[in-house]
C-alpha cells in the first residue's frame, strides 16, 4: 500500500480534469489521487476481517452499548436500521461498529456533554455507516471523539448533522492528549453538515497525533471551519504537542461562513485551515463559497504551520482570500517551509500574506 503520509518532494498531480460542480468533483479527483488502490486496499482488509471475526446484531429497540460491553477482540456489531437514543462508549480494542440501512443515532437535542461516541486509548476500532443527528450543548458536543493512545481508528461513511453549541462543539474530534502519540486515524466518505460550532471545528486533529488522512469527505453549511489541524494549543503538551504527518485530499468543502455564528458575527472562517500541524500534505481537495479557501498559520507566538504542501486544489469564490498565510498578527505565530503550487483560484484569487511568512514557495497556480 502506497504512505500517502510519507510524501516528500513528490510531483504534483498532471492531467487531473477540470472538476465539475458538488460532490462528483471530489469523488473525480479521489479516484485520480488514489488510483493505485489504496482505497480498495482499505476495503479489502474490512472484508477479510468480517469473513474471520465473530458478528453480532442489535435490533432497532435494543440497547448498542450492551452489545459493545459483551463484544470480544475482532466482533463486527451490526446495527440494524432504526433510530437509537444512547451515548456509546467503545470499551474494547478490535470492535467494528457498523450502521446498515439507516441506522440513526438521535440524541433529541437535550443537552450533552461530551461525544456521542466516545473512543479513548483503543485500538482497531470502526464506527461505519450511521447518522448521528441533533447533539445539543452542554459542554463541548461532538458525534465522534477519539483521544488518548488510540491508534489504527477509522470513522468512515457517517452523516453528521444538527451538533450545536454558542461555545464549543465538533463533528469529529481526534485530540492526542498523552505521552504516546495517538496514531493512524483514517476519516474517510463522511458526510458533517449543518452544525453551529462556536469557537470549534466541524473536524479537527489537535495535539499529538502522528499520521491520518482526511479523504473523500463532504463538509458544508457550517459556521465555523470546516477541517482544522491543530499544533501548540496544549492538548498534547504531554508529549509532542503538534499534529502531524497528514493527508487531506479529494475533499468537498463549501459555505464555510462565521458571520451568523454569534462568537464572531464577521467572516473568519477557513474551509481547510493548518493551525500550527506540521508535515501535511493538502491535495485535489475542492473548497465553495468560504470566507478563505485554505488558511496556513499558527495563532501563538513562536509556533508556526510548518512542511506543508498546498496542490491540485480548486478554491472558488472566497470571500476574502482564496489561500491565507501567517498570523492575523505580528505577535501570532505564521507558516515557515511551505509550497502551495497547481492549485486552480476562481472568483476570488488572492493569495494574502499575513505576518511570519518564511521560506513559503508560491507558483503555477492558476486563477480565473
Amino acid at each position: 500500500m502506497t504512505d500517502w503520509n510519507s510524501y516528500e518532494g513528490f510531483a504534483p498531480a498532471t492531467g487531473v480534469k477540470a472538476l465539475r460542480d458538488h460532490a462528483h468533483e471530489a469523488r473525480t479527483a479521489l479516484s485520480n489521487v488514489f488510483a493505485d488502490s489504496t482505497l480498495n486496499e482499505i476495503r479489502q482488509g474490512s472484508l477479510e476481517r468480517a469473513q474471520s471475526a465473530s458478528e453480532v446484531h442489535v435490533r432497532a429497540g435494543e440497547s448498542i452499548q450492551r452489545a459493545i460491553d459483551k463484544a470480544q477482540p475482532g466482533t463486527i456489531i451490526n446495527v440494524a436500521e432504526g433510530v437509537y437514543r444512547e451515548k456509546l462508549d467503545i470499551k474494547r480494542d478490535g470492535i467494528t461498529l457498523r450502521g446498515h440501512g439507516r441506522a440513526v443515532i438521535d440524541m433529541g437535542d437535550k443537552p450533552l456533554s461530551g461525544a456521542v461516541i466516545n473512543i479513548s486509548g483503543r485500538r482497531d476500532v470502526t464506527i461505519d455507516g450511521f447518522e448521528i443527528r441533533n447533539v445539543k450543548g452542554g459542554e463541548v458536543p461532538t458525534a465522534i471523539r477519539v483521544d488518548g493512545a488510540s491508534s489504527n481508528i477509522k470513522i468512515i461513511n457517517n452523516d453528521i448533522h444538527g451538533i450545536k453549541s454558542n461555545r464549543n462543539a465538533h463533528g469529529i474530534a481526534v485530540f492526542g492528549d498523552r505521552a504516546q502519540p495517538l496514531r493512524d486515524v483514517l476519516i474517510q466518505d463522511n458526510r458533517v453538515h449543518d452544525l453551529k460550532l462556536g469557537q470549534s471545528e466541524a473536524v479537527v486533529i489537535n495535539g499529538n497525533v502522528e499520521g491520518f488522512k482526511i479523504i473523500g469527505n463532504t463538509i458544508r453549511d457550517n459556521d465555523n471551519i470546516g477541517i482544522d489541524i491543530i499544533g501548540g494549543e496544549g492538548v498534547g503538551r504531554k508529549g509532542i504537542d503538534r499534529a502531524r504527518k497528514g493527508l487531506i485530499a479529494g475533499n468537498l468543502i463549501s459555505n464555510i461562513d462565521t458571520r451568523k455564528n454569534p462568537t464572531y458575527n464577521r467572516m473568519s472562517a477557513a474551509g481547510i485551515y493548518v493551525d500550527g500541524g506540521g508535515d501535511i500534505t493538502i491535495r485535489d481537495n475542492v473548497v465553495k463559497n468560504s470566507n478563505y479557501g485554505i488558511e496556513l498559520a499558527s495563532e501563538r507566538k513562536g509556533w508556526a504551520a510548518t512542511d506543508i504542501r498546498v496542490f491540485g486544489n480548486r478554491i472558488e469564490n472566497s470571500h476574502l482570500a482564496a489561500i491565507s498565510l501567517g498570523g492575523g498578527k505580528a505577535s501570532n505565530g505564521g507558516v515557515s517551509n511551505s509550497r502551495i503550487e497547481n492549485n486552480t483560484l476562481t472568483g476570488n484569487t488572492r493569495i494574502w500574506k499575513q505576518n511570519n511568512v518564511r521560506n513559503v514557495h508560491i507558483g503555477d497556480n492558476k486563477t480565473f
